[in-house]
């Protein structure tokens, strides 16, 4: 074996899961606190009812705007995150994120929670966007299906783990205490994607078009084709010809048993 040769493919596979991993961890744990925002009211929402002295439909208003902001503003959020780039989008959604959980939990009086958790809706619009532009565009594609799975499954575990959660802060707090506990959490994530975010690309990579070559080899292609260019939107002789005697009348398959009948048209 000469010393030219190159090396084997189990390292650059290993590194290349190496990589992959990294980057599969960092968006789901970005999707995990995502789906822990949108579960953070329902299971102390007899509480937060009661510290503002407003009815179960008037504290459920903040869980419609936090929808509403979400619905609105997500194909908005997509056209940011293909402009400006995924990862400084996912940042600045956890950032925003946990300003909104901090305000909600500390600003006095019931519409300033109700704005607050609007806010919680404006910065949840980026993460599915953010989230699966990185995956598409970072991950191999034979990776594709198990960093897709893992991401959902990520999600679904925020709903899972967040009731236990905040139940048990509240009980060591108050609901203030667990809305304070899931922004600094928010906000510890947003502080990971920024020290080891290097490995989540920037921008979404561009579609490779074709090459010069084959520029070239399709336009001679096209131009060998026919050496006429209007010769095939102009009729052939044989096709002129074939439409007239279409269009000609047929006489009758019998003959004419009169000797002085010399044409078809003279028995008629």
């Amino acid at each position: 074996m000469s010393s030219t040769s190159e090396p084997l493919a189990l390292p650059a596979t290993k590194a290349g899961w190496s990589r992959d991993a990294k980057v599969i961890a960092l968006v789901a744990v970005a999707h995990f606190m995502s789906h822990v925002h949108g579960m953070l009211l329902p299971p102390i929402l007899g509480q937060v009812k009661e510290a503002f002295g407003v009815s179960y439909t008037q504290i459920a208003l903040a869980i419609t705007a936090f929808n509403i902001a979400s619905a609105l503003l997500q194909t908005p959020a997509g056209f940011l995150v293909d402009r400006i780039g995924p990862r400084l989008m996912l940042t600045g959604g956890l950032i925003v994120s946990s300003a909104a959980i901090t305000a909600a939990a500390l600003l006095p009086g019931y519409w300033f929670f109700v704005i607050a958790y609007g806010l919680m809706g404006v910065a949840n619009t980026v993460y599915h966007p953010a989230d699966y532009s990185i995956l598409s565009a970072a991950i191999d594609g034979k990776k594709i299906g198990k960093a897709f799975s893992i991401h959902t499954f990520a999600g679904y575990l925020g709903f899972g783990v967040t009731p236990a959660m905040v139940l048990a802060c509240a009980a060591i707090w108050d609901w203030r205490g667990a809305f304070l506990f899931a922004a600094g959490l928010t906000f510890a994530v947003a502080m990971l994607l920024i020290v080891a975010g290097s490995v989540l690309p920037r921008v979404v990579r561009k579609p490779m078009g074709p090459s010069k070559a084959e520029a070239k080899v399709g336009l001679g292609l096209s131009s060998s084709a026919s050496p006429w260019p209007m010769a095939a939107s102009r009729p052939s002789p044989s096709s002129a010809w074939a439409r007239s005697m279409a269009r000609r009348p047929r006489w009758p398959m019998w003959r004419c048993r009169a000797s002085c009948c010399s044409a078809p048209p003279a028995c008629f």
